[in-house]
């Protein structure tokens, strides 16, 4: 059960990072997205 809590916190703490990382910087992200897609 500890190591599942511990792969979830980490889990949230990137998600976190990400949405920060998008929110500050969202254009070249977009022009990713639309050439992957």
């Amino acid at each position: 059960m500890d190591s599942r809590m511990m792969v979830i916190r980490m889990g949230v703490r990137m998600t976190y990072l990400i949405m920060s990382l998008i929110r500050t910087y969202p254009l070249p992200i977009e022009h990713l997205l639309l050439r992957y897609n």
